[in-house]
């Protein structure tokens, strides 16, 4: 898929909108630490190498 295609605009629109919504909220330091962990969790598994026996 091309980056400067219609998706990427649609996509890249939705992106500065999210920003802007969370660049005016107050922090919320609870679930910001439960997203990093939960992120940092889902790295882990993607990071797993596949131990599949042939």
């Amino acid at each position: 898929m091309k980056k400067d295609g219609f998706l990427a605009a649609i996509l890249q629109a939705a992106v500065e909108e999210e920003k802007k919504k969370y660049a005016d909220k107050k922090p919320n330091w609870y679930t910001d630490q439960k997203k990093q962990l939960w992120y940092m969790l889902m790295n882990q598994v993607d990071k797993e190498p596949d131990t599949e026996e042939k």
